[in-house]
């Protein structure tokens, strides 16, 4: 009996020190994405993924263009379920060439739960950028972080 306590002892002695010094923290933050394009967009269509993988994704709102007004399209299941640590996420318009956005705009806010003691590694990948009659639009992505909360 003496000889399967002592291993027993050790072993929660070890895990209790590796929970002691977890430095794991949550952070809940957003993230703006900014579309560039010369063009004027009427759709749109981009991936968002966190390489570290220390990312969960809970929620996408619209951004600042009239023409994209409505939450953009997103997998709502896979948020709601927790299981997102990328999207894709799309929007597009019907609105003729001079109600459609064109230079630098916000076209979503992605709020995300951060966790971890990685720094994440985000990285927004433009799949496509269309113009109203179906040409590709000369567009560029970007992305800023909002403020934290823990």
């Amino acid at each position: 009996m003496t000889r399967l306590v002592s291993p027993l002892v050790i072993l929660l002695c070890i895990s209790t020190s590796v929970l002691a010094t977890d430095d794991r923290t949550v952070e809940f933050r957003t993230i703006e994405i900014y579309l560039h394009s010369q063009d004027p967009v009427a759709a749109w269509q981009f991936e968002l993924v966190d390489l570290s993988q220390t990312m969960t994704i809970v929620g996408v709102e619209n951004g600042d263009a009239s023409a994209f007004s409505d939450a953009p399209y997103f997998d709502r299941n896979a948020i709601q379920a927790g299981d997102a640590e990328r999207i894709v996420v799309a929007d597009y318009s019907i609105q003729p060439s001079s109600e459609l956005p064109i230079g630098q705009t916000r076209i979503t806010t992605i709020h995300v739960q951060l966790s971890g003691i990685r720094p994440p590694d985000i990285k927004a990948n433009l799949i496509t950028a269309v113009t109203n009659d179906g040409a590709n639009a000369n567009a560029t992505l970007t992305i800023g972080f909002g403020e934290g909360s823990r």
